[in-house]
Order: structure tokens, then C-alpha cells, then sequence
């Protein structure tokens, strides 16, 4: 009898709270007693998100406290469950002024209903009145932003004797964060007076302060948001600012304070023993590690704001942004480390690095860009195009400018826009013209540029669908570009020649050459070693051979009907080399076969070698495997044979 007495008395509690506190909305009330459960089943649909599975316990439990509780058909409450989850009920962690509506379970069950509803009508008066305006409320919290642990927290207060009308004695107790550091209790003052609150509270090691302006308080405000001074949680020695909240009550939801405490709301005063000059070893170690770090703390404010759905996350116009300021961070990320990072605006290079010749000092500068892409800038007519065109002419007359433009069809006309650039650059900068099909296979871009201070190389890798250029420092790097350019100017036309020889360049009779134009490997056995060497084949027919040791031949190509031969002139020796090769078309692929004939190293002897001629290079025991023995597919011209001929030649007719 007892119970079911206990049970009703609940019921009548549960129906006051619905009437007053949640205001008979059936969402309040479910918020009130809605138990957080970390351990909730996936449902039928294994596919939903942890969200959607909240929502789905959180409706669950509305309609059960809507049956089981507010229409119950007795009228009754079990309390015994009630004390047993009490606890756990948001509910449970009402206050007024840092005090609990109801201690405990046991306070809440034992109460009669007067003295229960009295409360509850209290904590409603309480709460209507409970704006941060109106001081006759206690300010028991000051919540803040945690630099350290990337987290908001707070510092309670308690009020202990007035030392005046104005001001308060008080303790602060230190939040979670500064535990773990052994800190103990604050000491300090609350002083209010002209509308302003000053917060002033220290121990041994520490001192703290904040202001808060009740003046810029309007009907829209919930907190008092001030700053505070103090000294940095992570060494306790660097002074530092930061927004505070100050608050009555205690919020349970900190990300709910996140868009007034957060990383980018903090201030750090780093720089005692920094200098102030942008050209000393300060800036960069220091003050520009400063500047990028706040960019990092805007970059995780926004991924923050947008995980936490304060953005609107279907709002792609939002959401893009966020997207590309994390590509920006990205990149500055890569600045204080001194790695490469990308560029996506050709543009703005050129602009940029024309603007820094003021100050970077170089005076050469060297380019490499195709012009049969849709970004050739030098045939735009808008203003911005036009004047960067301008500034880089007018540029050509304090640095030597040269440019290897990249054509990858020769017949095709250059627009007209893109002729009268030439015109007026040709006069200052050294221009020479390319064909793609000529270089293509033996560098890994024809899209960048460097200066002669050779500290940095901006490109664009050839195979690849990627539209970002990367900027590199590495020397390794900058090198292998400044090799690279060097080939393709081996391989380029200047201006006049461009424009003389045109017709002939486009004008291809042999399918021969089509196939063979590139860079190839030839694998063959020497009489010392085993050779690897480069043979690049040019669209004009030219031959360029170039062995590991530097040593360089050039010839051309013979064709006949059905074999070609490739004749080399040695530049310092001018002995030949001679390569014979079939023309068949299904040979001319990826390797074949070829007679090498030439002069034995030291000698004037004779050396005929069957090699390899492929468009990579084969592993030496692979080359060695398919060539087979090397007296197989090798001939050294026996001495005894010019002996026998000359003694023949004499005895005929000398004697």
C-alpha cells in the first residue's frame, strides 16, 4: 500500500514538471529524462548513422514516458526505478545559484507535493529572471578555452564574506585541466560597480583576472562574455588573453560556448625575446610560425563547426569554403616545414614572380610552357591578361628573360593575339619554340620555370591529369629541372629559325621516323664492359647518343626499303658508329634488335655487337639473359687479319 501510495505521489511530481518546467511540450519533457546510452544497438538498418540511431532512442523514449508516465492509465509511477535511474536523468542537474533543485532521489521521492511544486515554481521564477544583467543572481562560473587540451572548461566559484557593497571575498576552484597540474584553490575578489565586474583570483603560482562590461548587455544576450589575463596552462610562464564566459548556471553542452571560446579567440605574448624585423632569423623561426599557427586554429574552428553541424552542412556554398580554406592551411602547413606545396594559378606565379624581382634580386629567368593547352595566357585579351603581359616585357629590360614555348602541333596557326605578343617580346627575350613529340619521352615536364638564384623551381609534371603546379626547394630538385631545361634547349628552335624552317618541321614523309622519335636505351656488350646507353631520336632526323660517361655522338638516320642505319660521328674522335636496324613495322615498338658496328676502345680495331635498343631501361641481368653468351653476339676484329692482308699486298706487288 505504501508504494502504490510513493508511485502516485511520483505521478503527481512527473505532471508538475511537465506543466511547468517543460511547459507541456511533450520535447522539453523528453530531454528532461532522456538517459545517454553509449552502449545502444544497431537496429535493422545497419547503415545507420550514429546520429539517426539517437534519434531513434531518443523517440523511443518520448513515447514511453508519454504511455508509462503522463498517461498512465493508474495514474502511477514505479519509483523504485525512478530512484535507481534518478542519477542519470539531465533533470537531476538543475541548479539555482550552484544548488540543486532536489539533492537526490531521495529528496525528490520523500518531498510532499506542496513543498514540490513550491520548488519547481520557484525554479521557474528564478530562471525568467536569471539574465546576466540582473545581478541579484550569483555569477558562479567563468567558463574558458583550454589552448592545451583543445577543450572548454570552467572555474566554480564561491562567494564567502562582503568586503564592501560592491565587493566579495571569494575561492575559485580550478577546472579538470588545471588538476592534473596540482594546482590548488584560488583566492581572490568579485568587485561590481558602474556596470563592470572585475574578477581577480591567485594562488602561490598562479594569478588570474577578467572583465566583464554589463553595459553591451541587450535582450538577445544569454552570457556575459569578457576577456581574461593570466598565464599560459602549457609552461606557466607566457602571458595570455582570452575570451571568458561568465555564466549563473552550469552548462552541461560546452559546444554550445564554442563560438566565443576557441582556438582562434586566444592570445599568446611570445615575443620578449623575438626581434621586430621581417629580415631576421626571428621572423621565420618565430613570428611567421605565430602568424601560421593561427591560420591552423581558424582551420580546426571551421572542420569543427562543421562536424558539429553549426554550419549548416547541406549549405555546399559553406561548405566548399571550409574545404578550400583547409587546402590553404594546408599549404602554410607545408611553409613551416619547408616542403613543396601546390599552386593552381598560373596567373598569379607569373605575378607574383615578376612583383619579387624588387627583392629576390635574380636576373635571369627561365621558362618552359606549352601553348597548345586552353591556359596559354599570351593569347588573352582581358585587362588582368593583358597587363601581366605588360609587366613581363617591361621586366625583360632588367633581367635576361628566355622562354621555350611547347607546340604540339606544328601546322596549327598561333592566334592572332598570341602573334602580337611575340612580336613585341621578341625584341627582349630570347624565345624558341619546341615540338612535344620531340622531348616528350625523355623529361617528366615541359611546364616550369626557375631564375638564376636557382633557390626554388615551380612545375607541373608531364604525366599526369593534375591541373596544380608544385613549388620545390630542394636543391636535388632544382637540378634535375635545370638538366631538364638544358634538353629541351638542345632540342628547341630559336624565333627565326622557328618561323623559317616551319613547313619543313611539319612536313614528315618517313613513318619510320614517326615511330623512332624519342628517347630510347641501347643494351649492348662492349669489350671492356656492358653498355647502357641513351640515343635520342629527334623529329628532324637527328641522332644524339650519350653514354653513362658523359662522352656525346651525333649523327642522322639513312632509311632504305627494307633496313635504315643509324651513322654517329664521335665529337671529340670523329670515329663513327654505325647501327643497322629492320624497318618492320611490329619491330619498331617498345624494343628490337640492332647490328652495332664501331671502333674497339684504344684501337683502331673493328667491333661488331648485336644489341638491344629499348624505350626503358632492362635490368643488366635481363639484358644479359636475352643476348645470351657474349661471344655469341660479338666480333672483335682479329689483328692477324691486317698482318696477312699487308704481307699479301707486299709480296704481290712489291717484290
Amino acid at each position: 500500500m505504501e508504494d502504490i501510495d510513493k508511485n502516485k505521489l511520483l505521478y503527481k511530481k512527473i505532471k508538475c514538471i511537465y506543466k511547468n518546467i517543460a511547459e507541456e511540450k511533450s520535447d522539453k519533457f523528453t530531454n528532461l529524462f532522456f538517459v545517454e546510452n553509449k552502449k545502444r544497438k544497431i537496429g535493422k538498418d545497419k547503415n545507420e548513422t550514429l546520429k539517426e540511431r539517437k534519434r531513434r532512442y531518443w523517440e523511443n523514449r518520448r513515447k514511453y514516458l508519454r504511455t508509462k508516465w503522463l498517461n498512465s492509465k493508474d495514474k502511477i509511477i514505479k519509483s523504485r526505478l525512478f530512484k535507481r535511474e534518478y542519477d542519470k536523468y539531465p533533470f537531476s542537474r538543475l541548479e539555482i545559484n550552484g544548488k540543486k533543485i532536489f539533492k537526490d532521489a531521495d529528496e525528490f521521492l520523500k518531498i510532499d507535493i506542496e513543498s514540490f511544486c513550491k520548488r519547481i515554481y520557484e525554479f521557474i521564477q528564478i530562471k525568467k529572471s536569471f539574465n546576466p544583467k540582473n545581478t541579484k543572481y550569483k555569477y558562479m562560473y567563468v567558463f574558458n578555452f583550454i589552448e592545451k587540451k583543445g577543450e572548454i572548461d570552467f572555474y566554480k566559484i564561491e562567494y564567502l564574506k562582503p568586503i564592501d557593497s560592491n565587493k566579495t571575498e571569494i575561492n575559485v576552484y580550478p577546472p579538470k585541466s588545471k588538476s592534473n597540474l596540482k594546482i590548488e584553490p584560488y583566492y581572490g575578489d568579485i568587485n561590481i560597480y558602474n556596470n563592470k565586474i572585475v574578477l581577480r583570483f591567485q594562488n602561490k603560482n598562479d594569478y588570474i583576472s577578467a572583465i566583464f562590461n554589463i553595459d553591451l548587455i541587450n535582450n538577445r544576450t544569454v552570457y556575459l562574455v569578457g576577456v581574461g589575463i593570466g598565464i599560459a596552462d602549457i609552461n606557466q610562464k607566457t602571458p595570455i588573453a582570452k575570451k571568458v564566459i561568465l555564466t549563473k548556471e552550469k552548462i552541461d553542452n560546452f559546444f554550445e560556448l564554442y563560438l566565443a571560446l576557441n582556438e582562434t579567440e586566444v592570445i599568446f605574448a611570445e615575443e620578449n625575446s623575438y626581434k621586430f624585423e621581417k629580415n631576421s632569423r626571428d621572423f621565420k623561426s618565430n613570428h611567421l610560425k605565430k602568424y601560421i599557427k593561427k591560420i591552423d586554429n581558424i582551420n580546426s574552428l571551421f572542420q569543427n563547426l562543421s562536424k558539429q553541424n553549426l554550419y549548416n552542412q547541406n549549405r555546399f556554398y559553406e561548405q566548399l569554403a571550409i574545404k578550400e580554406f583547409f587546402a590553404i592551411n594546408r599549404i602554410f602547413q607545408k611553409l613551416e616545414k619547408e616542403h613543396s606545396y601546390f599552386i593552381n594559378n598560373r596567373e598569379r606565379i607569373l605575378d607574383v614572380l615578376i612583383e619579387a624581382q624588387s627583392y629576390e634580386g635574380y636576373r635571369e629567368l627561365y621558362i618552359v610552357m606549352p601553348i597548345y593547352k586552353n591556359d596559354n595566357i599570351f593569347e588573352r585579351v582581358s585587362s588582368k591578361d593583358l597587363k601581366l603581359q605588360q609587366k613581363l616585357i617591361e621586366l625583360s629590360s632588367k633581367v635576361k628573360i628566355e622562354i621555350i614555348f611547347v607546340v604540339d602541333n606544328c601546322k596549327k596557326e598561333f592566334s592572332l593575339e598570341f602573334k602580337k605578343f611575340l612580336d613585341k617580346s621578341n625584341r627582349d627575350m630570347d624565345i624558341y619554340f619546341v615540338l612535344k613529340n620531340n622531348i616528350e619521352n625523355e623529361v617528366n615536364s615541359i611546364d616550369f620555370l626557375f631564375t638564376d638564384k636557382k633557390d626554388f623551381v615551380i612545375s607541373k609534371t608531364l604525366r599526369t591529369s593534375s591541373p596544380i603546379f608544385h613549388i620545390f626547394i630542394q636543391n636535388i630538385l632544382i637540378y634535375q629541372h635545370e638538366e631538364i631545361y638544358q634538353k629541351i634547349l638542345n632540342r628547341s628552335l630559336s624565333y627565326s629559325e622557328f618561323f623559317k624552317n616551319r613547313d619543313k618541321l611539319c612536313k614528315v614523309l618517313n613513318p619510320i621516323l614517326e615511330k623512332l622519335i624519342g628517347k630510347w636505351y641501347l643494351h649492348l656488350y662492349g669489350t671492356q664492359k656492358f653498355w647502357i646507353d641513351e640515343v635520342v631520336i629527334s623529329r628532324d632526323n637527328s641522332v644524339i647518343l650519350t653514354t653513362k660517361n658523359g662522352e656525346v655522338e651525333k649523327g642522322e638516320i639513312i632509311y632504305k626499303s627494307n633496313q635504315s642505319i643509324i651513322l654517329l660521328e664521335d665529337i671529340k674522335t670523329k670515329q663513327l658508329l654505325s647501327m643497322v636496324f629492320e624497318n618492320d613495322d611490329y619491330i619498331l615498338n617498345r624494343a628490337f634488335l640492332i647490328k652495332v658496328m664501331g671502333k674497339k676502345f684504344n684501337s683502331n680495331l673493328e667491333v661488331f655487337t648485336i644489341g638491344i635498343i629499348s624505350r626503358h631501361i632492362i635490368e643488366l641481368e635481363k639484358a644479359q639473359e636475352i643476348l645470351g653468351d657474349v661471344d655469341d653476339v660479338r666480333l672483335i676484329e682479329p689483328e692477324a687479319i691486317q698482318n696477312r692482308l699487308s704481307k699479301y699486298l707486299t709480296e704481290k706487288f712489291y717484290y
